[in-house]
């Protein structure tokens, strides 16, 4: 039986392109080099071109055929070959076209000992034009290459064994754990008026300056991981990211290594560099005087921690992150082939083609596969729409233009796509009304979703537990504790002494006085004798100290402060209070006299208008038991606005949603930086509750189309962060 019986054939008629192949004595370019690998247990080749340092990636099946193309035999001979050995699981004719197109659109086949340099020379022009064409349009990460960082990456081989050894990464742990323990005490000042600090224009100055050494040494961390491994990097330049100049270094030869754990660590590696920068950058900034020093401290920080947590650090975007978890996943291609998945799964369902192919290769890719391009999307949208807010609120119509790019690029660009491929493609030339009827329904689907589905309308909001006729707890004078007369949780009634205060300053002018007293009586008795006219002068000035020692005495006397009602004596922090100074008018907390819970919740102005207008029911959950449900009432609405908070549970550092003004008189308690309004909701039933303690409300509203709530939300940003 002949080989030829045996081999397998491509569907379709692929005989005309095979025949002028078939007698051609070909095989790989010099500049070919091919790495073994596997994915999830399974095997494939990697092509890499040295010169083009692009990969391409084929089956053992067709490894094989391609060990057999030495320059002597000819393609078909080759074939006859790999058919005898590997039968049913030979590749086909096609498999072998598609192979040659790939690997003659790079140069990488020598045909019949010669190279083809005319089509190669023509196919180099495309391919820059191509490049050209790319950066245009994305004006805003401009790739400029410069120099081969080679020679110098070979003299940094120690550092880099040094870097990336044991002993240095937990070196590592140590420093960023120690960093983030430092933001975490400094957070306040840090974040103090964080927006206008940083896109001031000096400071932006200063990020321009700060901003690319941090990215290369960033980039040199790449390098450094290739060389601990045994590879380098033959590629060094500027990318002008949103006209600001940034180094990057060429690290796509970490795709020959077989070892994932290597590649990741590649990926990895200017993540490393750049948290150590910051980490550093954050311990110095806790040690020096404010001056420009501290000010690039600063920069290096919030630069290398935002290009961690938004960027590089997240594999939602296809920066470090997303390598090193391709890597670890073991799945090539994680970003595209995601999309083309989802791609797949709707032309073979929606548009009902039925030859297309899924890119799946190996067991438990798909759940991934399907996550990933929905949560990048998503994640891009958010993070895109949170730096054009941050922006705009500096400068607004650049801030705009960003947010129209973002959406055009992520939303408007794939839909005209779509609609194109819809309209004209080839392969929906038999059944386009079918795909034509198939979109129309899914979109209508949509429309229908987003437009006409009434889906539940709903506010929430935090607040306190609060009574009704409770009374603030305010000592009259500044004092250290001496001791507390009455323990929280007990019975205390109007005017009955809660703590008695000390104050020595007080104690030290009350003795003064009471010595120049002393002082003045015996020279007036001194002068009754000599000069009446002095003793009168001298009765004077007694009485004028005797008025300051019975203010200090009276001082003295109101160190001991009382309860300013009856009822149930609340102080949070008692123990914490014991031996500690407390501040004239500061609340410490409550006398509750009452036995009706009300909630007091703080709403922001442009929620106030849903919950006075269109009002259907109210629920409460309380933080100690969120699984229980009570019912509620609006029972008052407070007609002003104010920017006091009715606890600090509702600052951000507290854990609730407002931004506490720094610097605030602390006599008067807790101020936001924007202007709330303050409800009371009454229980329908007594909850199992504490004095003070979180709760969350719920305003239900009835029911709107999705859209409606949408457009609500985008009006009510516009309202609180532009006031337009």
């Amino acid at each position: 039986m002949g080989a030829m019986s045996a081999a397998p054939r491509a569907p379709g008629n692929s005989g005309a392109h095979w025949a002028k192949v078939a007698g051609r004595r070909i095989r790989l370019a010099d500049a070919a080099q091919i790495v073994r690998q596997e994915h999830r247990g399974v095997l494939w080749y990697v092509v890499h071109d040295r010169i083009g340092d692009r990969f391409y990636r084929f089956s053992p099946a067709v490894y094989v055929f391609l060990s057999l193309l030495d320059g002597k035999r000819t393609v078909e001979e080759a074939y006859q070959l790999v058919t005898a050995r590997l039968g049913e699981d030979a590749p086909t004719e096609l498999d072998v076209l598609k192979l040659f197109w790939r690997l003659h659109a790079a140069d990488l086949l020598v045909i019949d000992g010669a190279s083809q340099m005319r089509d190669v020379v023509l196919r180099a022009d495309a391919l820059d034009r191509q490049k050209v064409l790319a950066q245009l349009r994305s004006p805003l990460a401009i790739r400029i290459p410069l120099l081969d960082p080679a020679r110098l990456l070979d003299r940094l081989g120690l550092v880099a064994r040094m870097l990336y050894s044991l002993p240095a990464f937990l070196l590592w742990l140590a420093l960023l754990a120690y960093a983030l323990g430092l933001v975490a005490i400094h957070w306040n000042e840090l974040t103090h008026n964080f927006t206008d600090r940083l896109l001031a224009f000096d400071n932006l100055a200063l990020i321009w300056f700060v901003f690319p050494i941090v990215k290369f040494l960033h980039e040199i961390g790449h390098g450094l991981a290739l060389k601990r491994w045994g590879r380098t990097s033959h590629e060094m330049g500027i990318m002008f990211l949103v006209f600001m100049p940034v180094p990057y270094v060429d690290a796509s030869a970490s795709s020959t290594m077989r070892l994932p754990r290597q590649r990741a660590i590649v990926g990895a590696g200017g993540l490393y560099v750049e948290l150590l920068i910051a980490s550093l950058a954050t311990i110095l900034w806790t040690q020096i005087e404010p001056g420009l020093a501290r000010a690039i401290c600063f920069n290096v920080m919030t630069v290398a921690g935002a290009s961690a947590v938004l960027f590089n650090g997240n594999p939602l975007l296809r920066y470090d992150a997303y390598y090193v978890c391709a890597d670890l996943l073991e799945i090539p291609n994680l970003g595209q082939r995601s999309n083309q998945l989802w791609l797949s799964l709707i032309q073979r369902h929606l548009l009902g083609l039925r030859d297309t192919s899924s890119p799946v290769e190996a067991r438990g890719e798909t759940p991934w596969l399907l996550l990933y391009a929905p949560l990048s999307i998503a994640y891009r949208l958010v993070l895109m729409s949170g730096i054009a807010i941050f922006v705009a609120k500096k400068f607004f119509f650049l801030g705009t233009a960003l947010a129209l790019l973002a959406i055009f690029n992520i939303v408007i660009w794939p839909l005209l796509k779509g609609g194109y491929f819809l309209l004209t493609s080839a392969r929906l030339k038999r059944g386009r009304a079918r795909a034509l009827i198939g979109t129309g329904l899914a979109l209508a689907l949509i429309g229908g979703v987003l437009f006409a589905l009434p889906l539940p309308n709903r506010t929430v909001a935090q607040g306190v537990i609060w009574y009704e006729d409770g009374a603030e707890l305010r000592p009259s004078a500044s004092g250290t504790v001496l001791d507390f007369a009455a323990r929280s949780g007990n019975r205390v009634e109007a005017g009955e002494v809660i703590a008695t205060l000390d104050d020595p300053e007080t104690r030290a002018e009350i003795t003064g006085l009471e010595a120049r007293i002393a002082a003045l009586q015996a020279q007036q008795r001194r002068e009754m004798a000599q000069d009446r006219d002095k003793a009168k002068l001298t009765a004077e000035e007694i009485a004028y100290v005797s008025e300051r020692l019975e203010v200090a005495r009276q001082r003295l006397a109101d160190m001991s402060f009382t309860s300013p009602a009856s009822g149930l004596l609340v102080i949070p922090r008692q123990r914490d209070l014991d031996g500690g100074w407390l501040g004239r008018g500061v609340p410490i907390g409550h006398v509750v006299g009452g036995e009706r819970p009300i909630v007091l919740v703080t709403l922001r102005q442009a929620d106030m208008e849903l919950v006075s207008n269109h009002l259907e029911g109210v629920s409460v959950r309380v933080a100690s038991d969120l699984a229980a449900q009570y019912g509620g009432r609006l029972a008052r609405m407070m007609p002003l606005s104010t920017d006091r908070l009715p606890s600090e549970l509702l600052g951000k550092q507290g854990g609730g949603p407002f931004t506490l003004r720094q610097n605030a008189a602390m006599e008067s308690g807790p101020h936001t930086i924007e202007t709330v309004f303050i409800l009371e909701v009454a229980f329908d039933s007594r909850p199992a509750s504490h004095f003070g303690e979180r709760a969350y409300v719920r305003f239900d509203h009835g029911s709107a189309p999705l859209a409606n709530q949408l457009a609500r939300s985008l009006r009510q940003l516009f309202l609180r962060e532009f006031e337009v």
